[in-house]
């Protein structure tokens, strides 16, 4: 009898359980978020993390829902509410100005500013960049 997976579809991520016995018919997908670092020489990986305390498999929400059905084969798919926005009681202020354009569009994108006025409407935002961004 095989396992029953539960995925969990959140705001910006996917939570599936129980995380280890998933990453064997995950593995195909989980191998693409794996690349060997050549500064570092060591296998890094990104879009993935695995709780082993709490059995959960975190993945990015980014991933087609079909997909990972698909994969894991007999599971139980649940969706929970996000969290509702508390609005901020301060201004933003800027304590280090951002290094570049790109940070400034970021900041723009999270607060909701400039030609992002849209994304105030949004409960949760998810932003993906390179590492040591900022």
């Amino acid at each position: 009898m095989s396992t029953e997976f539960k995925l969990c579809v959140r705001p910006t991520s996917y939570t599936v359980y129980p995380g280890r016995e998933s990453m064997g018919p995950l593995s195909t997908l989980l191998n693409m978020f794996e690349y060997e670092d050549e500064y570092q020489d060591q296998l890094v990986q990104l879009g993935y993390i695995l709780d082993e305390a709490n059995d959960l498999l975190y993945l990015h929400k980014g991933i087609s829902l079909d997909y990972l059905r698909r994969l894991l084969g007999n599971v139980r798919v649940e969706y929970t509410q996000p969290d509702e926005a508390k609005e901020m009681k301060f201004e933003y202020e800027e304590i280090i100005p951002p290094r570049n354009n790109e940070q400034v569009d970021v900041i723009n994108f999270i607060s909701g500013q400039d030609e992002h006025k849209s994304n105030l409407e949004d409960f949760q935002i998810f932003l993906v960049k390179n590492p040591g961004f900022g």
